[in-house]
């Protein structure tokens, strides 16, 4: 990494989009209470560059970062896998001007000196937390098992020193996430974080930080002796080292929107209270940073027509397994165009028969094994049924652009006003935990005679003792 004399010593950094930008200040000013000797640097991932104005601390556009695939992690990865695909290329980028780089999630607080965390560093190239250091399996939620899809480590926290090997690492780490950095469990990957289980394995003087006052979240909290003494927060008798804040919710008690065993009637009074101000915290953030939300424009803005999950997945496929983007495309700024396009063609086009069925609208039909059962062998059979639930559905549920409803209402004639309305109606009797039976019957099988089975049967509000009568109720009908 060529020569260190020039470099400066530490450096703290973190990845966001512009509205993290409250979390960004309480991680800042907590890093900067406890060293103020270390850089702070935030790498911000919208797009166009948002303006955020005078700031403390030092800003990043993700595009300075020369990430050759990036037109194409805009188009294709959601807001989490384009995040953290970042990191190691922040990592790589930071140590031209750092000999030691640690990185911590927007969501967290550092408590105690962050002398702990570079003393660590000495001699070793690599630090990592584990997600948990016992048994969670005691009734609560997540439990061991959970860790075996998600990764054994969290990178809500990791540290780099400089070294041979460490840029080593970053290398392979940089490679992996630039077509993987996804969430298909399925497959075995998760972001950029599921990585990290092979890398003790396979570099050297790589340091697991076990101490319980590292990296406490919703997670390990109920493996870890927390308390509080003369105004700070202990671990057994280690003072509290930094709070990972994942999911913090500002509805309810609730300690994570991730989990629910830990509400504040069963914390510690301190951790709820504690919860409570790093809320309130953010809250008052909020009001204080001079910037427009309605300004704030990413690749996830409603004028981007792959802004959704579903579309960026889809589109993940064709442009990542396919081949079927060149790269003159890319970068003749085609790429969504070409992509969206293709999205919206029949997932099957054959002499003797057209779909209505479009392959985004396919690739919910392939996630969804209730959307299967209910109307089994699209597209060669229930090829309407299934396009009338996506148009009364998708773009509710999926965040789906108008575009991808055009080419099924035109091919349908559906009139997506009237499957709405069919649809709120639905949902408005059948979500109510004391509806009268008759009443809901009833109306079931108005909508199923007249045709308008499509907007009612698969919702997702159903409640889960009813669907099987409904099931029963269908299939007898017809």
């Amino acid at each position: 990494m060529g020569d260190t004399s020039t470099r400066n010593r530490r450096c703290v950094f973190t990845i966001a989009t512009a509205s993290y930008l409250p979390f960004v200040q309480a991680l800042y000013e907590s890093v900067t209470f406890n060293d103020p000797a270390a850089d702070f640097v935030l790498i911000i991932c919208d797009f166009p560059v948002v303006e955020l104005g005078k700031k403390e601390f030092k800003v990043i556009p993700v595009d300075d970062l020369q990430i050759t695939d990036l037109e194409r992690w805009r188009l294709t990865y959601q807001t989490v896998e384009f995040c953290t695909a970042v990191k190691p290329f922040a990592f790589k980028f930071l140590c031209n001007d750092y000999l030691e780089v640690a990185y911590f999630d927007p969501d967290i607080v550092v408590y105690d000196d962050l002398s702990r965390l570079w003393n660590k560093l000495v001699g070793k190239n690599i630090l990592l937390t584990p997600h948990i250091t016992s048994s969670t399996n005691w009734g609560n939620t997540p439990a061991d098992e959970h860790f075996l899809s998600c990764g054994a480590y969290n990178l809500g926290f990791i540290a780099v020193s400089l070294s041979i090997e460490s840029k080593l690492f970053l290398d392979w780490w940089s490679k992996k996430v630039e077509r993987m950095c996804v969430i298909e469990k399925g497959k075995g990957l998760f972001v950029d974080q599921k990585w990290m289980d092979l890398v003790p394995g396979m570099f050297s003087d790589v340091l697991i930080v076990r101490e319980p006052s590292w990296n406490v979240a919703y997670w390990n909290i109920a493996t870890r002796s927390i308390r509080e003494a003369e105004g700070r927060y202990f671990v057994g008798d280690t003072p509290l080292f930094f709070f990972h804040f994942s999911g913090v919710g500002f509805v309810g008690s609730h300690l994570s929107k991730y989990s629910n065993p830990y509400t504040g009637k069963k914390l510690p009074k301190f951790v709820h209270d504690m919860v409570s101000l790093y809320r309130s915290k953010i809250i008052n953030e909020k009001y204080k940073i001079n910037i427009d939300s309605a300004e704030i424009s990413s690749s996830h803005s409603v004028d981007n027509l792959l802004y959704s999950d579903i579309t960026k997945r889809a589109a993940r496929k064709m442009v990542f397994d396919s081949g079927l983007v060149s790269q003159s495309a890319i970068n003749d700024n085609k790429l969504e165009h070409i992509v969206a396009s293709e999205l919206n063609r029949p997932i099957v086009e054959e002499r003797e028969f057209s779909s209505i069925t479009t392959k985004i609208a396919y690739q919910i039909y392939t996630d969804r094994p209730d959307l299967q059962q209910t109307f089994p062998g699209v597209p060669y059979r229930n090829d309407k049924a299934y396009s009338e639930w996506f148009i009364a559905s998708a773009a509710e549920d999926y965040q789906v652009h108008e575009f991808f409803l055009r080419p099924i209402l035109t091919a349908s004639k559906i009139s997506p006003h009237r499957r709405a309305t069919d649809r709120e109606r639905s949902q408005h009797i059948f979500t109510k935990k004391s509806t009268n039976g008759n009443k809901a019957w009833a109306y079931l099988r108005r909508i199923v005679r007249s045709n308008h089975l499509a907007s009612v049967c698969l919702e997702p509000l159903v409640l889960p003792r009813l669907r099987h009568n409904i099931r029963r109720l269908i299939y007898k009908l017809f």
